[in-house]
């Protein structure tokens, strides 16, 4: 018995030395796992169609990255390009429009941990914004275009994507993605959610710690 006690005593000192030589203390989610933390903000620009016209989005977002995987934070921005298009008029009619229109709220965002330069990620935003349909109305004696307010309304939004990023340093990404903005519960009269809904392309660049 004792000399089998020994072999077994043996065994897992060899075999297992962490169990005898444990140095660091033991944490809830896994031993000797450093939890990175780190934060980030940046530009992006998107491309996509309102009303059927393309139209340039810009925006910022900034978030806090877990382990270079989970990212949570908040985006916002809108539409920089005028889309003029036809529709009905504050007297009825048909006539020249153009919209104002803005959109964010909760950016998450999971990225793939590649040992290299590039890695892949799926960022989403779940939020609101809203829209101002306008009416341009002739020059005044000045030449001053003046815009009338047609309607405007709020809607939800939900912008799924996935994009392809570049590690440029350890302070700078850039990447480029596709994606779809799902605009819901517009309640326009003039028109629909489909109508604000369309697929796009992003161009984004991100500066933290990383």
């Amino acid at each position: 018995m004792k000399k089998a006690a020994l072999i077994v005593i043996l065994f897992m000192i060899f075999i297992f030395p962490d169990v005898f030589s444990q140095k660091e203390s033991r944490y809830l989610f896994g031993n000797e796992k450093q939890i990175h933390w780190s934060v980030y903000m940046g530009p992006e620009v998107k491309y996509s169609k309102i009303f059927n016209h393309g139209a340039v989005y810009g925006g910022v977002k900034a978030a806090i990255l877990y382990n270079n995987n989970f990212a949570v934070g908040l985006s916002f921005g809108g539409f920089i390009s005028e889309v003029a298009f036809r529709g009905i008029g504050s007297e009825g009619f048909e006539t020249g429009l153009n919209e104002a229109m803005a959109y964010g709220g909760l950016y998450l965002s999971y990225g793939t941990s590649f040992r290299s330069a590039v890695q892949i990620s799926f960022p989403t935003v779940i939020g609101g914004g809203g829209i101002l349909i306008l009416e341009k109305k002739e020059p005044n004696a000045a030449g001053i275009v003046d815009e009338r307010l047609v309607e405007g309304a709020a809607y939800f939004v939900f912008e799924p994507a996935v994009n392809m990023e570049i590690n440029l340093s350890k302070t700078i990404q850039t990447g480029i993605g596709i994606g779809y903005r799902l605009v819901m519960k517009s309640e326009l009269e003039r028109f629909t959610d489909k109508d604000l809904s369309a697929p796009l392309a992003s161009f984004n660049i991100k500066i933290g710690i990383f």
